[in-house]
């Protein structure tokens, strides 16, 4: 999957990075696989975890994941991060098994 180094969600243009490691900014200790930072409008997503490599699909998934958080932010729809996690899978694997894209 390509990532785009910006999405826009309602009025705001969300920068997107891929880093090396996200670290937890609830809990310095721990690394994350993704982090949506509403203040800064800016989607972080790791490329490694713990020193190993992030798979293809948990990129896929970890940046759906957030642009889901975003959205909920933004639209005042107040998901769970329980609902997000099934959203994102479920719409992953729906888009991908189904080779959607919507461009066309």
């Amino acid at each position: 999957m390509i990532i785009p180094r910006t999405v826009k969600i309602g009025a705001a243009r969300w920068r997107v990075r891929i880093e090396d490691a996200v670290p937890d900014i609830n809990d310095d200790c721990k690394e994350i696989l993704g982090c949506t930072i509403y203040a800064t409008e800016t989607i972080s997503i790791a490329k490694t975890h713990y020193g190993r490599e992030v798979a293809e699909n948990c990129v896929a998934d970890t940046f759906l994941h957030e642009i889901i958080h975003a959205v909920s932010t933004t639209y005042g729809l107040e998901l769970t991060e329980n609902q997000v996690a099934g959203l994102s899978g479920g719409l992953l694997a729906a888009l991908r098994d189904n080779k959607l894209d919507f461009r066309k």
